[in-house]
């Protein structure tokens, strides 16, 4: 987390607006310009993680979330989730953190991905099967919620690559 809250405060703006590039002209006679720019989206992000990463696959989730103004909410795997809640009550107990900004789900998510919107973003860390089930959400797919999934079986066919199919 320090490491990205370092990043974060020598690297990105003061505002909440990032120009992504330089202005290009549009049109034939270039009398408009258009730039990209990026802003911070207005919903949470739901951080799903494998059971072998208890602490550090939330917290290596949550730092860009957290830099990108978005709270989070952590779904750690039910058999080391003990590990993730200490850590969390741990950092609650800090102060370092808004209230509200990191918040933790132990057992079922119940129905999480179905009160989702197009303003969030799931990630998820585990097996290939559960990915490819969790992308296909009736509710992911009706409102494009951008989906970021890690596999083991994906790292095997691409060793160098860590985040697979949005």
């Amino acid at each position: 987390m320090f490491a990205y809250s370092g990043m974060g405060s020598n690297e990105l703006p003061s505002g909440n607006l990032i120009h992504e590039g330089p202005a290009f002209p549009l049109g034939k006679k270039g009398g408009f310009a258009g730039t990209h720019i990026l802003v911070p989206r207005g919903g949470i992000a739901v951080h799903i993680n494998a059971f072998n990463f208890p602490i550090w696959g939330l917290l290596e989730k949550f730092a860009p979330s957290f830099l990108a103004g978005m709270p989070c909410i952590g779904k750690p795997a039910s058999s080391t989730s003990y590990l993730t809640e200490a850590m969390v009550r741990l950092v609650e107990q800090s102060g370092i953190l808004p209230a509200g900004s990191l918040q933790l789900v132990i057992g079922s998510t119940g129905d999480l991905l179905d009160r989702l919107n197009g303003q969030d973003v799931v990630t998820f860390t585990g097996s290939a099967d559960t990915a490819a089930m969790l992308r296909v959400h009736p509710n992911v797919i009706k409102h494009s919620i951008p989906f970021n999934a890690r596999s083991r079986l994906a790292q095997l066919r691409h060793p160098r690559t860590r985040c697979h199919a949005r």
